[in-house]
């Protein structure tokens, strides 16, 4: 279930960190730390937004390292922070690299693409109902000659 906070966010608005900075952290915390060095936030802002419930937590998590991160919070974290450096280095970690299912411009096109055969299915009925009514002026028309001529 995807939490209700969670706010959606382009890719287009993730800041890009170098490959070789995610590589060098030495583990999945160090990615945490970096994810949120990146984005500038401090403590306080990481704690307000709920991804851990107090300041101490948070503490413990990226310092002493005595307690673990949430994972049911890591996208909305990577979100908060706009880059996705602990999911990059967890997926290189492993030995596998990350390919987006779908570009942002990819997305617009085939938004772009799904308007075009909306106005052209829309362009076909407006065709239609023309045609059909030009028949049945002509068929009206036909109609009150042929009567006049009785």
């Amino acid at each position: 279930m995807i939490n209700d906070r969670r706010i959606p966010i382009s890719k287009t608005d993730m800041y890009v960190i170098d490959l070789r900075t995610i590589e060098a952290q030495k583990n999945f915390t160090d990615s945490i730390n970096l994810c949120q060095q990146t984005s500038g936030l401090v403590d306080k802002k990481i704690v307000d937004e709920g991804i851990v419930g107090d300041k101490a937590t948070w503490s413990r998590i990226t310092q002493s390292r005595t307690n673990f991160f949430p994972q049911d919070r890591l996208n909305e974290y990577m979100d908060l922070c706009k880059n996705e450096a602990p999911l990059i280095w967890l997926a290189r970690s492993r030995g596998y690299e990350l390919v987006a299912l779908e570009t942002e411009m990819e997305r617009r096109l085939r938004h772009e693409r799904e308007k075009v055969v909306g106005l052209e299915q829309e362009n076909q009925f407006h065709k239609k109902m023309h045609t059909e009514t030009a028949v049945l002026l002509q068929n009206a028309l036909e109609q009150i000659e042929r009567l006049k001529n009785k």
